[in-house]
């Protein structure tokens, strides 16, 4: 299971045998997420059915992508997962405090993914997870930027440009948080984004079908009204 905001970079190294039970599967370890924390553990409790205790909450800090499980494996997660959905979407606390998405493995070691701009290169993963953008800033001030959070206009759907890729990296630049942007962190922002626009190259621009669509729709409100009146 993935996510829409990833990037393949190579494809993914299977570690064996679908069909085999004792085959491991994978899933990866976010740093940012801990269902132990106080927030968490009363919610994490409810979700697994359990009385609350002085017990640590043993619940992996992963998420429901990327995992790499089999369809066998799928067919005994998923009526608790939809159990598990319906309960915190009842429960308006529980959304609030479990707002970020919940053997897990991070780089170095995952073969699924890195998060650039962070992570220090690819290591053994094969895409990458834009959940951040690469806001690059020198002295306080921004001089490059690349957000997905920016591009949601649908005018994106009908056209999407090549990404404006970052200047030349030099030292001294930061990232969000303040966080050192290293030479190596820049190259793998410069290679998935080079990835991308490989993508987005290969994506058909849709001017000719929006504009018959549009046409389509404004047809149909004209007929809505003339009908409107006929009942008048």
């Amino acid at each position: 299971m993935g996510e829409c905001d990833y990037v393949w970079m190579v494809p993914l190294k299977a570690p064996g045998d679908a069909y085999d039970p004792s085959v491991p599967r994978q899933q990866y370890h976010f740093d940012y997420i801990n269902p132990s924390w106080p927030n968490n553990r009363k919610h994490i409790e409810k979700l697994m059915g359990q009385k609350p205790t002085d017990r640590p909450v043993v619940v992996p800090a992963s998420g429901p992508a990327p995992v790499l499980m089999s369809m066998d494996d799928w067919l005994v997660v998923v009526p608790d997962y939809e159990q598990a959905s319906a309960t915190m979407e009842a429960d308006e606390k529980m959304v609030k405090d479990l707002e970020i998405k919940m053997d897990t493995k991070k780089p170095p070691h995952s073969t699924l993914m890195v998060q650039p701009p962070f992570d220090e290169g690819m290591f053994n993963a094969s895409m990458c997870h834009y959940t951040w953008g690469a806001l690059y800033s020198d002295k306080g001030k921004e001089v490059y930027r690349w957000e997905k959070r920016d591009y949601n206009d649908p005018k994106w759907v009908i056209h999407m440009p090549a990404i404006k890729m970052p200047p030349p990296w030099r030292p001294g630049l930061k990232l969000e948080f303040d966080a050192e942007l290293t030479e190596v962190r820049h190259n793998l922002v410069v290679e998935y984004l080079g990835m991308l626009n490989k993508g987005i190259a290969q994506c058909r621009h849709l001017e000719v079908e929006a504009a018959a669509l549009d046409a389509k729709i404004q047809a149909w409100n004209e007929q809505k009204e003339k009908r409107a009146i006929y009942k008048v």
